[in-house]
Parts: C-alpha cells; structure tokens; sequence
C-alpha cells in the first residue's frame, strides 16, 4: 500500500448518514427496533450486538451506548477498536483480531476480554475503563501490567502472555481482586503484592495446555499458594517472604 493510500485510510470518517449507517446495521443483522441513530451519527443500541466472525477490516459507525453485550471478536482483519461503544452494560469481547492498541477502548462494560491478539504489544488505553469488573487478556504480547489500573475488578486473567514477567504492585493495581489465573513460568519477579490482596479467594495457575490447572508449576508458586485464601495477615507476607528467600527466590520476594 502507498503512504498516500495508507493517510487516506487512516484519516477516513466514520459514517454519519443514517441511510448508510442502516444499511450497515441492515447488512450485519443488526435490526432491533431498539436502535437510535443520533444527529452526529452516534448509535445507541438497546440491545445484544454481535459483530463477531463478520471479516470486519474497521467499524465503519460509531457506536455510543449498548446496554447489552458487544462482540467484535474473530475478525482477523480487524486493526482497530475505532467505532466501538463508550458504554456497554454487558460484556465488551474483542477477541482473536489484528488491533495493535487499545486507543478507543470503551469507558464502562461488565467485562473486558482481548484475549488471542497476538499484535497487541501494550495495555496503554486500558486505563480509560473506568468501570469493569472481570478482566481477560489471555494470549496477547503485552510488554506488562503497567497501564492496568481498577478498584471494581473481581477477576483477572494473564495466563499465556510471554512478556508479562512480574506481579509488581498488583495489589495496588487491582486491589479487590478475587480471582486471578496467571501462567507462573513466565513469571520472574515481584510476586509478593498477591499476598497484600485482601480479598484473593482464588490464585489459579495453568500450564501451556490450555484450561490444564497445575497448582504445583513452580517453586514460588508453590510456595505462595499455601498463604492464598488465609486470612490477611502480615506475619503470613512476612513469613512467605522468608521461605521465598530461602528458596533462593529472592527477585519474587518482592512487591
């Protein structure tokens, strides 16, 4: 492609001529009556919308405000959450797709899962959810944790994701976290802060099988899992802290 060609992509509005944007809406059976088209092209949808599987290149509308689910997944051509709603009441699903950022990332959804985007390098642009309570980012490149940031997250998945190598200030991050799976032989460092959430019920740890719980991976995860689920206690950090050390672990005795 010619840069030329490329700038004229990139710079391309979205529609706004509600004849067009019914008729994209027609085309992807998308024909609630529970849609309205706003003067500025914005589209608001009362209802589930499943885009997924539609060999989508871009969005080519802007959507505003979807009370139900919003599935974009499965479209490989996809570079771009361009177009994607500010609000989901529902799940956002962008799974399995060529985006590369995480620029137009929705304000508000119920859950969050990017998982299977192999393009996708950093979280940078998560931090403009505000609101979310389960968070799936499986099976990406992400280079970190360090754009993540959520008090409302119950629920986070990082399993499967090679660069993603410490834990660092995961209890600030996401401090009401209850559940979270990570892949602990990618891991390399700073593990510590798991025992500084309050409320972690559950630390499931999966090998490269997918859905193949092995809680036994590693050393360190060994060792912190006999402290997950106890009461909070800073003698039980302390005291894992310790054992870690001891077990030449040092780098992962940290928060």
């Amino acid at each position: 492609m010619k840069f030329s060609h490329y700038l004229q992509e990139a710079v391309k509005p979205l529609l706004t001529d509600k004849s067009k944007i019914h008729n994209f809406l027609y085309v992807n059976f998308i024909r609630s009556n529970s849609i309205t088209i706003h003067d500025n092209g914005v589209v608001d949808v009362a209802d589930n919308i499943n885009l997924s599987n539609c060999d989508l290149t871009e969005l080519p509308i802007q959507f505003g405000n979807v009370t139900g689910r919003f599935d974009i997944s499965s479209n490989k051509k996809l570079k771009s959450l361009r177009g994607c709603p500010r609000i989901v009441n529902g799940a956002f699903n962008a799974n399995n797709t060529s985006i590369t950022s995480l620029d137009y990332t929705p304000e508000e959804c119920s859950s969050f899962s990017i998982s299977d985007n192999k393009n996708l390098t950093s979280l940078k642009g998560i931090e403009k959810l505000n609101r979310c309570a389960s968070f799936y980012i499986t099976n990406t490149n992400i280079d970190g944790l360090e754009f993540l940031q959520s008090k409302e997250a119950s629920l986070l998945s990082i399993c499967y994701n090679p660069r993603v190598t410490s834990l660092h200030n995961i209890h600030i991050k996401c401090p009401n976290l209850e559940n979270l799976y990570i892949s602990p032989k990618f891991i390399k460092r700073e593990v510590l802060g798991l025992l500084m959430l309050k409320q972690l019920k559950q630390l499931k740890v999966l090998d490269d099988e997918m859905n193949a719980a092995i809680p036994n991976k590693s050393v360190w995860a060994k060792i912190v899992l006999k402290y997950i689920g106890k009461k909070f206690d800073r003698q039980n950090v302390v005291e894992c802290q310790r054992e870690l050390i001891d077990a030449d672990l040092s780098e992962y005795a940290k928060l």
